[in-house]
């Protein structure tokens, strides 16, 4: 599994919360410790938002530890906004197109989770998808599937029902395929001024890991705390986070 961080509030560098901290992001991506890998090396990815309209995405194969870019571009980027991944693969391939953060109609996404056999309702949730995002599908994961059918479920008006529905989609699917435990979902997306985490798991299945923290200068989430001070708690499992600029964030329980 992987491990992502997303930030929101005053502008701030980058740096200061994925490589500052204690057990930071880069410490995280060889030495997790509440995944089932310690070890997140199948490439990485950073998605900020900009003075411009369209968020910037970041993203290559190596192990973060190891870029100089990356170290670089968090050292001197400031945003109010921010997404960062560290990938372990369980089943599509190292590939720059199947790193996470994903980008689409102005949103972010970054995952940490999976579907279950996925392949073996692949080709039936591809085929559902609009031509338009069928047309824009890069890479060969789960995860950017489930990015674009969100979308397409309409997670631009509503996203609480727009991740309700398509969840019920998925688990529907996998019932006819007697696919037990379909689905475990940590994701992280980003547009304008609206931060979104989602955090849901199949009956029987634990949901990866998701911690906030509220701090004066804003709100962070992650998969695992970066440091030691008290001041994360979990978020509560099969629910949606909705943060907006400004301040104000609210948990909803997802009803599947």
């Amino acid at each position: 599994m992987c491990r992502l961080l997303a930030y929101q509030g005053e502008t701030n560098y980058i740096s200061d919360h994925i490589f500052e901290p204690e057990h930071s992001l880069i410490e995280q991506s060889h030495h997790a410790t509440k995944g089932k890998m310690s070890v997140n090396a199948d490439g990485y990815g950073l998605a900020w938002q900009s003075e411009k309209a369209d968020p910037v995405v970041f993203k290559d194969t190596m192990p973060a530890w190891g870029c100089d870019n990356l170290h670089d571009i968090a050292y001197h980027t400031k945003s109010p906004t921010f997404i960062a991944h560290v990938r372990a693969s369980t089943s599509a391939p190292v590939s720059r197109l199947n790193c996470h953060p994903f980008k689409q109609d102005g949103w972010v996404f970054a995952h940490n989770g999976q579907i279950n056999q996925y392949q073996q309702i692949q080709r039936k949730i591809e085929n559902t998808l609009s031509d338009n995002m069928f047309s824009v599908k890069k890479g060969q994961t789960d995860s950017e599937m489930i990015f674009l059918g969100l979308l397409d479920y309409g997670f631009d008006t509503d996203p609480i029902a727009a991740t309700q529905n398509y969840i019920k989609f998925i688990e529907t699917l996998a019932a006819e395929k007697n696919i037990k435990k379909p689905m475990v979902l940590t994701a992280a997306m980003f547009k304008d001024d609206r931060l979104v985490m989602i955090k849901y798991a199949s009956k029987g299945r634990p949901a990866p890991s998701l911690f906030k923290r509220q701090c004066p200068n804003g709100i962070c989430f992650a998969s695992e705390p970066y440091a030691k001070d008290g001041t994360w708690s979990k978020v509560p499992d099969n629910s949606i986070t909705i943060a907006t600029k400004g301040g104000n964030v609210k948990n909803t329980p997802l009803k599947i």
